[in-house]
């Protein structure tokens, strides 16, 4: 669905590993506008389900965003 306009598109059965940052702040925008207040859990619930309607993507999704929060910061 975001491919046109900056998601990590495959190629030739691989993945553009260079356009990841790219890919995360486009679908982080998408997600922002598609379900209004994603601070809340309902607002980044329904961003969630614009883009793929499956909870268990949703679940998979949150665990992976716990985790990457739960990641010691670089300095």
């Amino acid at each position: 669905m975001l491919a046109g306009v900056g998601m990590v598109e495959p190629v030739h059965g691989t993945y553009l590993g260079a356009r990841t940052d790219d890919a995360a702040l486009t679908a982080a925008h998408y997600l922002c506008e598609s379900g209004g207040d994603v601070t809340s859990d309902d607002g980044w619930t329904t961003a969630l389900a614009v883009y793929n309607r499956s909870v268990s993507y949703a679940n998979d999704v949150a665990d992976l965003a716990g985790s990457y929060a739960e990641r010691p910061q670089a300095s």
